[in-house]
This record gives structure tokens, C-alpha cells and sequence, in this order.
């Protein structure tokens, strides 16, 4: 039989999530920073980059056989419904993402409208003002009242 190193345990999982949450809270909290003032197009993909990948994370704690149970007797909290709570902060980093897509310029192709080319080949990325993110800081808020 061989070493299972591919198996997270419930210990592990619960730890992973919270670890991540913290990261994502705090990469909303710079974004919503970030967004007082003019953005380029490269920083609004990082803050949906920041929030995307752990993502991958979640789904995979979140599959491990018996973890809302065993998070919940970790919280010693009856009222606390921890698989609700991990749903709703989920969703609200979807949220982000989603309106990123939906509100970032395309053009009819989809192909996202990222950067002026100048004559000589060099880039420009496209900006963007606080009034034009307004949205984006409302989902950011939203997810970092998510995570306490």
C-alpha cells in the first residue's frame, strides 16, 4: 500500500479554506483601496486573478467527505450554519468575477478590450475611473463583509 499524500483530511481542509479566505479578504481589501483612484485594465484583471484562484481550492475542501460537520463542531457554534456561510462567500467572489466579465469592454467577438496599440507596437492599458468601478468596489465590499 502506498503513502496517501493525495487526500486531504478534514483538519487539513478546514485550515486550507480559512488560510484562503484570509487572502481573499485581504485582496479585496487592497482592490477596494486600489479602486479610490484610476485603474488600468492589468489591475483589474489581477484583483479577479486574486480572487479566481482560490476558487479551485474551495470546490476541493468543500468535496471532502464530512467537512461541513466536522467544521462545524471546530466552531463550537450552534447557531453558526458554516456551510451556508462558506456558500454565501462563494458566492460573493463569483459575484466579483461575474461582474468583471459582464461590465469589462468587448468587443462583439468578446475578446476584452484591454489595451490601445500605438504606430510603433507599444501598449497602453485601457483605464478605468472610480465612477466606472463603482460596481466592482460594491462586490469587493460585499465579500470582504463575508469573511470575518
Amino acid at each position: 500500500m502506498a503513502f496517501r499524500a493525495n487526500t486531504a483530511t478534514q483538519a487539513q481542509g478546514l485550515l486550507s479554506a480559512m488560510q484562503q479566505a484570509v487572502f481573499v479578504k485581504q485582496s479585496a481589501q487592497i482592490a477596494v483601496q486600489l479602486l479610490t483612484g484610476t485603474v488600468t485594465a492589468n489591475q483589474v484583471f489581477q484583483i479577479v486573478d486574486n480572487l479566481r484562484s482560490p476558487l479551485q481550492i474551495f470546490a476541493q475542501v468543500a468535496a471532502i467527505p464530512g467537512i461541513a460537520a466536522y467544521a462545524q463542531a471546530q466552531f463550537n457554534d450552534a447557531t453558526y450554519d458554516v456551510a451556508t456561510e462558506f456558500t454565501n462567500m462563494v458566492n460573493t467572489i463569483n459575484a466579483v468575477v461575474n461582474w468583471v466579465v459582464t461590465n469589462f469592454p468587448k468587443d462583439t467577438g468578446g475578446f476584452a478590450q484591454a489595451y490601445t496599440i500605438a504606430a510603433d507596437g507599444s501598449r497602453t492599458p485601457v483605464t478605468f475611473t472610480p465612477t466606472q468601478t463603482a460596481g466592482l468596489t460594491t462586490a469587493l465590499n460585499a465579500v470582504i463583509n463575508q469573511i470575518t
